[in-house]
């Protein structure tokens, strides 16, 4: 089946799901662009693999291999060409990987500066006590 064929038999009617939402592929042509057309087949390659259980799945180790690799050769062309021939949905599942690690390393390093701060704090206290005033001078 074509790629047209396929996304025309895929996009259905709102009001009427039996019915496609176009009524040939060709008309789908005709009123989608290029861009449109290919945002959809994305969608509906990921929506395909989804609910084969086959969409790529990254865990944090592999993103983390593929980053040192990267890093490492980092002013040459072999980064891009590395990446180039994979799939969009393997890109979107590192990048998605790679976005996690990132939120729970800043929340990490948040939580982290939070418990310094206030154990500053804390020792400003009690240096302040300890000096005869709250404010940390000598009363």
């Amino acid at each position: 089946m074509k790629t047209g064929h396929a996304l025309w038999r895929a996009l259905r009617d709102p009001d009427e799901p039996e019915r496609p939402l176009f009524p040939t592929p060709e008309s789908m042509k005709d009123r989608l662009n290029s861009h449109q057309i290919g945002y959809l087949l994305n969608v509906y390659n990921a929506c395909k693999l989804e609910a084969a259980n086959l969409a790529p799945k990254y865990d944090r180790a592999q993103v983390e291999a593929l980053r040192d690799g990267i890093i490492l050769a980092w002013e040459s062309r072999l980064p891009e060409s590395s990446l180039a021939p994979l799939p969009r949905e393997h890109i979107v599942a590192l990048a998605v990987t790679a976005m996690r690690a990132w939120h729970d390393e800043r929340e990490a390093l948040i939580a982290r500066v939070a418990e310094v701060e206030a154990a500053q704090e804390k020792r400003h206290a009690s240096a302040g006590v300890e000096q005869g005033g709250s404010d940390g001078r000598a009363g």
